[in-house]
């Protein structure tokens, strides 16, 4: 097993769960996927675990208890496929339509179960067999190709000139109301703009680079091109306590959304009225000087250079 020093609490668990699996006498085999797989875990992985449940028994160890967990009215109570779950001792679903489960220890499993008769039909990037009741050799899972972020995950929402529309219109209601959250002199709410403007720029680089919003989240430099995390650094004020220094870091996350959508735009067909952002951004810079005067001297944003792949 590819357990390691960073990862001896996951494989802790593991262990006293699967004394407790190979007493379900349809559970034909055990594995693991992901990192926790091939040794390249870290005290912080998911427990990816993958179960294959002779078929005459499928439909009442896995789908009848999802299908009743994703019915219960309370979710503090939903169980899931406990027969398949009771070794992790206390646990919370966090998922229904699949086992994502938080256990009491705060380590997340993800697990998924087949029919057995499908389980020579798999194609999987990396494996662990954990226990198996096949013969030996058996199951002969294929190595699936490598292939890159956008295509293991890719964002559904289609890219339509509307789509890119719905995107814009978030940006210049933004904008319009940028001026009156500096001119009230409130902290928070400049904070708050702050905050919602670089939610939406993240969704744009998400959304650009083809991938579903959020997914590898925690491998951002795997996703996305140095210049944008560079670009992304550039939006956090050196001190979110002076009101005055946060005009310069929101006038670049809007100059980065603008730019991530004038990219969608082409790809969609239209859909960002450029004209109309460069309008609005110039009356913006504007009114930001004259509200801030001359404390706003040195906040002015930096050019933003391309932001492409």
């Amino acid at each position: 097993m590819p357990e390691t020093v960073a990862t001896a609490r996951q494989w802790s668990l593991i262990r006293s769960w699967l004394a407790d699996l190979k007493k379900i006498p349809a559970l034909d085999l055990v594995w693991l996927e992901g990192s926790l797989a091939d040794g390249r875990g870290s005290p912080y992985s998911d427990i990816d675990i993958r179960f294959a449940i002779a078929d005459e028994k499928f439909e009442q160890l896995w789908q009848k208890p999802l299908r009743k967990a994703n019915a219960e009215s309370n979710p503090f109570t939903a169980r899931g496929p406990v027969d398949l779950l009771a070794g992790l001792g206390e646990y919370l679903l966090l998922e229904t339509t699949f086992v994502r489960a938080l256990t009491s220890d705060g380590l997340l499993v993800e697990a998924g179960a087949i029919p057995t008769s499908q389980a020579d039909e798999q194609e999987l990037y990396e494996w662990e067999i954990l226990f198996s009741r096949f013969p030996l050799g058996a199951p002969s899972f294929r190595k699936a190709p490598i292939l890159p972020p956008h295509e293991v995950w890719p964002e559904k929402e289609p890219l339509t000139p509307g789509s890119v529309w719905q995107r814009a219109k978030f940006l210049l209601l933004m904008m319009l109301h940028t001026p009156a959250v500096f001119h009230n002199g409130e902290l928070h709410s400049v904070l708050t703009a702050l905050d919602l403007a670089r939610s939406d720029l993240l969704k744009l680089m998400w959304r650009r680079a083809g991938l579903s919003f959020g997914k590898r989240a925690k491998h951002m430099s795997e996703i996305f091109p140095e210049s944008w995390l560079s670009a992304l650094d550039n939006t956090y004020p050196a001190d979110p306590t002076v009101l005055p220094t946060l005009a310069a870091p929101l006038l670049r996350i809007y100059a980065l959304q603008a730019e991530h959508l004038r990219e969608l735009s082409t790809a969609a067909g239209g859909g960002f009225p450029v004209e109309w952002f460069e309008r609005q951004f110039a009356w913006l810079t504007r009114e930001l000087d004259n509200i801030l005067g001359s404390t706003n001297a040195n906040t002015k944003p930096r050019t933003v250079t391309k932001t492409g792949r």
